[in-house]
C-alpha cells in the first residue's frame, strides 16, 4: 500500500478520535518566526484539518497541502467556514506545486514520518520565502501516566508494529528518535524546541476510535481488530470517571531555518 493512502479507509475515525493542536502552536510558532496576521503557511500533510486550525485561528492564510484524496475532502468539510482563509491542495509532499518563496512557514505534523525527508526537504527550501521556516511537531502521550501506559500495554499486545516503532525506548527522547529524518531535512541539528501541553477526553467508543485510526492498528473486517476493540472496552470500563477517560499528552515543536 502506498503511504499515501494508508489512511483512506481509517478517516471517520481519524475525524472522531485524533486529538487537536493546542491554538498555542499557532500563536508561539507566529511569535517565534516573525509572522503578522496574514501571513501564509503551508501544512504540509494537513489530512483532516486537525493541525490546519491553530494557524487560522492566528491569523494566517494556510495552504493545506494533502495527497490522500478521502482525507482531505474531510479537511475541505471540516475547515469550509474559514472561507479563502484556506486553501486545499492535493499534491504530495514532496512536490506540493506552491509557487517558489511563496511561504512564510512550512508545517508538518504527524504526516512528516511518511515523507521521502531528502526531496521534501529540497521542496521546503523550494516554497520557503528568503526569511522562511520549517516546524514539525507531534503530540506524544505522557507514557508515565498510569492510564496511558495501561493503554500502551493494550496496543504493544494487539500491534508487532507499535510495539517496534512506537513504545517508548528507555533514555530515548522524541528528540533523539527523530534527530537523523530532522537532520535530513533542516540540514543541520540547530533547531529550536517548544513543548505546549496538550490532553484528550474520549468516551469508550472515542477511545476505541483513537486506536484503530492509527496506522499501527490491525486491518479493518479483521479478528485481530474485534479483539483489540474488546481490549479497550475492558481498559475503558475501568478507568474511566463520569464516562470520559484522559489521555494527557505534549505538544513537541521543532523549528528552524534550512541551510
Amino acid at each position: 500500500m502506498k503511504n499515501t493512502e494508508r489512511f483512506s479507509n481509517r478517516v471517520q475515525a481519524y475525524l472522531a478520535a485524533r486529538p487537536s493542536y493546542p491554538d498555542a502552536l499557532g500563536e508561539r510558532l507566529m511569535a517565534a518566526c516573525g509572522l503578522q496576521v496574514g501571513d501564509t503557511v503551508a501544512d504540509i500533510g494537513s489530512g483532516t484539518g486537525l493541525s490546519c486550525t491553530p494557524f487560522l485561528r492566528a491569523g494566517l492564510r494556510v495552504m493545506g497541502v494533502e495527497p490522500n484524496t478521502e482525507m482531505r475532502a474531510a479537511g475541505e468539510a471540516a475547515l469550509t467556514d474559514w472561507g479563502a482563509q484556506f486553501k486545499s491542495v492535493a499534491a504530495p509532499a514532496e512536490a506540493t506545486g506552491l509557487p517558489a518563496g511563496s511561504v512564510k512557514l512550512a508545517v508538518a505534523g504527524q504526516a512528516f514520518h511518511w515523507f521521502d525527508k531528502p526531496v521534501f526537504a529540497r521542496e521546503v527550501r523550494r516554497m520557503l520565502a528568503p526569511d522562511g521556516q520549517l516546524a514539525l511537531f507531534w503530540n506524544i502521550r505522557d507514557h508515565d501516566d498510569p492510564f496511558i501506559a495501561a493503554y500502551d500495554a493494550v496496543l504493544a499486545a494487539a500491534s508487532e508494529e507499535y510495539r517496534s516503532t512506537q513504545l517508548p525506548r528507555p533514555g530515548v527522547t522524541l528528540e533523539d528518535k527523530h534527530r537523523t529524518a530532522m537532520t535530513q531535512v533542516f540540514g543541520h541539528a540547530r533547531w529550536t524546541t517548544l513543548k505546549l501541553a496538550n490532553a484528550q477526553w474520549l468516551d469508550r467508543e472515542g477511545l476505541i476510535q483513537r486506536a484503530t485510526s492509527a496506522s499501527y492498528s490491525p486491518a479493518p473486517g479483521t479478528p485481530e481488530l474485534a479483539a483489540l476493540c474488546d481490549s479497550l472496552g475492558d481498559l475503558f470500563d475501568a478507568h474511566h470517571t463520569g464516562g470520559n477517560v484522559r489521555l494527557p499528552m505534549t505538544t513537541w515543536v521543532f523549528h528552524a531555518a534550512l541551510i
